[in-house]
């Protein structure tokens, strides 16, 4: 089923003890800083001069205190990514989770978190399958992105439920500006039949402006299950579209839309197990579209913005193996409004941003167990943030939900940053984070399902602080943060009798810890190299360590530069640890452990002229074998040639 990364990160069946945190995290931290000393190579992704996402309003990347991330979409396609979640895989925090292909179930844990602990926006809309309220990155391509800012930890003050370990937001290309139209296109083939293609034009003529990508991709694929040989595809086509005016120079409309369709053959596996060679297969749409109406007053120092979203998701899952249980459908919306008020003014030599936010939410959910629910939600939320001329930067934001569903709930969110002439700035942040139940975990009675109506919103405190230092003027750039979080009422699916699982809240306290470590080295033109540590500690209330949570992983990139610029190569590493996973057939169960895997993908691009590239780029080029989670092969290795142009 497709909430099956959700419910393997919880055990059915706690037994053993994991390793102290103590006992490892100084001689991984130590490892670590060790190698920063003897290399000084590492490197984290250039910030840009404004985070969008991380408060009510854009924030200046050096008086942040949220632990963030920004990723470009024009240096991740230069580096040779061309989805979004292998993209992901370099950010410190991040861990990311498909089942076997690209076309399969890949979601995203930071910090040690469930995925339905995560907010995905795309262009402001919220983007959950309402099953288990995780998105599902499989098969997201890059061609249309403009960036990508994560952050990590508690969000919930700014976004409410759901931004409880951090928040993804994804922003698209848009042509507002441009002096001329622009169009872009690129095609690869390679391996196993794979195919890739996307087409993307933008531009702005006067007050209006806009942007257009369709994106094609499909593979014969390769077999996910360790036995047989029969091929799991997968294909998926996507369109996006952003259009907008300048109505005056005070008021500007914007619209968005985009649409994903997506078809995997995968192998039948039933939650845990691990899947046998056969036929499965999946489908999945899903149609986001928000407006927005943003108008600015007394010469831009008041800001407002009104705007209405809608997300539609429907997915099936069909396993002719599992009869009766062979077909498993849903359909999910989230749609809403919100406003927001920004008002920037001085008092004295202090510079101040006070903004108000409401917003609304409703979501329905059904699937074909029979679950007809809907809930909704209404959001106040104040912001307040202080710039000093000493460097010092702090935001305070306080947010009361109201449900018609749960409790109403209060959840709260404090940032400091602060600028020392040393090139060191130190960054740290607070918060309360709560994820509400998800619909499966309430009402679903589907197959081995019982469904518990009485469950209790998850809730955790957690905070982190850091240090980023710049050395060398610029060359090379560190830094180093420790975060911490504590979760009460954390949900796990337990046995619920002989064949049958529910989702309870299990008591006690279930910590998480950590450290995330990044730095950019940048000592020639023609030479960069990135490179990302994390070390997690995450376990339930009775010790037991959180299934999928590897405890090391990291990421390393060079890039390499020819004299006149038209060659370009670069490398990508990743490396995931060892982490435990589950195989049961819920009568018994036993941990197993899923060995820790590195692998490099890299692409040559050479520029024949202004307007065209071609390039030969490699997936897993050591032909890694590996799996993630147990059971699931992961991509064998894929070589393609291609072509970009830009006119």
């Amino acid at each position: 089923m497709r909430s099956r990364l959700r419910d393997l990160s919880n055990p059915d069946i706690r037994w053993g003890r994991t390793m102290s945190f103590k006992s490892n995290f100084s001689t991984f931290t130590l490892a670590f800083l060790l190698g920063l000393s003897a290399t000084a190579a590492l490197a984290q992704e250039t910030l840009p001069e404004l985070v969008i996402s991380a408060s009510q309003t854009p924030v200046e990347a050096d008086r942040v205190g949220t632990s963030n991330t920004v990723l470009k979409g024009d240096d991740l396609r230069a580096r040779g990514f061309t989805n979004v979640a292998d993209a992901l895989r370099i950010v410190p925090g991040v861990t990311v989770m498909s089942t076997g292909s690209g076309g399969g179930l890949t979601q995203i844990h930071i910090r040690g978190g469930e995925t339905n602990h995560l907010q995905v926006l795309i262009d402001d809309v919220p983007v959950a399958n309402l099953s288990d309220l995780g998105f599902d990155f499989a098969d997201y391509h890059l061609d249309d992105i403009d960036r990508i800012e994560i952050l990590r930890g508690p969000q919930s003050g700014i976004y409410g439920s759901s931004a409880h370990s951090g928040v993804i937001a994804i922003y698209t290309k848009s042509g507002r500006g441009l002096a001329k139209p622009e169009v872009t296109a690129r095609a690869e083939y390679g391996s196993r039949g794979t195919n890739m293609e996307s087409v993307s034009v933008r531009g702005s003529n006067g007050a209006l402006y806009g942007a257009v990508t369709a994106q094609n991709f499909s593979t014969g694929g390769y077999n996910i299950a360790r036995n047989g040989s029969e091929k799991d595809d997968h294909r998926s086509y996507s369109v996006s579209t952003k259009l907008g005016a300048d109505i005056n120079e005070n008021l500007n409309v914007e619209g968005t839309f985009r649409s994903q369709r997506r078809f995997a053959q995968l192998d039948p596996g039933l939650m845990s197990t691990a899947p046998s060679d056969g036929y499965q297969y999946d489908t999945f749409l899903n149609n986001s579209a928000r407006i927005a109406a943003t108008h600015k007053a007394l010469d831009g120092h008041f800001v407002q913005r009104f705007g209405v979203y809608t997300n539609q998701e429907n997915y099936s899952d069909n396993i002719p193996a599992f009869a009766p249980f062979n077909y498993y459908a849903t359909k999910s919306n989230i749609s809403g409004a919100d406003y927001k008020g920004s008002l920037n003014y001085n008092l004295g030599v202090f510079a101040n941003t006070t903004s108000v936010l409401v917003d609304k939410r409703t979501e329905t959910f059904k699937d074909t167990s029979g679950v007809d629910a809907e809930r909704g939600r209404t959001g106040v939320a104040l912001e307040h943030i202080i710039e000093m001329p000493t460097g010092l930067s702090l935001s305070g934001a306080l947010r009361r939900d109201f449900s018609d569903t749960f409790a109403d709930v209060t959840t709260w969110r404090l940032t400091a940053s602060q600028k020392l002439g040393t090139g060191t700035r130190l960054h740290s942040s607070i918060g309360k984070g709560v994820t509400n139940p998800t619909f499966n975990e309430m009402y679903s009675a589907f197959s081995i399902f019982v469904p518990n109506p009485g469950l209790q919103p998850e809730s955790s405190v957690g905070w982190d602080f850091g240090i980023e230092q710049t050395w060398i003027k610029g060359v090379l750039v560190t830094d180093v943060t420790y975060f911490a979080s504590r979760f009460q009422n954390m949900i796990a699916t337990v046995s619920a009798g002989p064949g049958l699982i529910q989702a309870v809240n299990l008591p006690g306290i279930s910590p998480r810890e950590g450290v995330e470590a990044s730095v950019k080295y940048s000592p020639y033109d023609w030479l960069q190299i990135n490179a990302t540590y994390t070390y997690t500690d995450a376990h339930q209330s009775d010790g037991l360590q959180d299934l999928l949570r590897p405890r090391n992983s990291g990421s390393l990139s060079a890039t390499l530069k020819s004299p006149d610029q038209r060659t370009r190569f670069t490398a990508n590493m990743v490396y995931n640890g060892v982490m435990q996973d589950n195989f049961s057939d819920f009568i018994t169960a036993t941990r197993v452990n899923v060995p820790g895997y590195t692998i490099v993908n890299a692409i040559l691009s050479y520029e024949l002229n202004a307007t065209t590239t071609v390039y030969v780029r490699g997936d897993n080029i050591f032909d890694r074998h590996y799996e993630t989670p147990y059971g699931f092969r992961g991509q064998p290795a894929t070589y393609l040639v291609g072509m970009k142009m830009k006119l």
